[in-house]
């Protein structure tokens, strides 16, 4: 949380994709909306794996669990895995349809924007370009 920006950034960079498009796709996850999202997320996947969703939700790490960590990693891991898996679950089952839909629905308006600053910035370098040579004097 919080580091979806840069994620999406050296997402984009490592296979050739546009900041722009990353940051403006990435946008709507902020911590206004992030329990927005976690919810939705974890209902839906909760209904889709039909199971019935708990309306409070107990995270917490039982006495020693870090000391474990160091000592039976293996065992700390499966603890782990015993509290969280509940909850990770869902939420990523859940996240899978909503994050398509809204990746379609995002799709048009983002590549629209795209392509309008792209053509936006030829434009200007084109025109800078074009100005520089008239400039230039003759012979040059």
């Amino acid at each position: 949380m919080g580091l979806h920006f840069i994620l999406a950034a050296v997402l984009a960079a490592a296979v050739g994709g546009n900041m722009f498009a990353s940051a403006l796709g990435t946008f709507f996850g902020n911590p206004l909306s992030f329990p927005f999202i976690w919810l939705s997320t974890y209902n839906l996947g909760g209904f889709l794996l039909g199971r019935e969703q708990k309306s409070e939700i107990n995270i917490s790490l039982p006495d020693g669990f870090w000391t474990r960590v160091l000592t039976e990693p293996g065992l700390a891991m499966g603890q782990f895995w015993d509290i969280v898996g509940p909850v990770l679950v869902p939420m990523l089952v859940g996240g899978l349809p909503l994050g398509l839909t809204f990746a379609i629905i995002a799709y048009f308006p983002v590549r629209t924007a795209v392509e309008t600053f792209q053509e936006r910035r030829r434009d200007r370098l084109f025109n800078k370009s074009k100005g520089a040579s008239q400039d230039a004097p003759i012979g040059s």
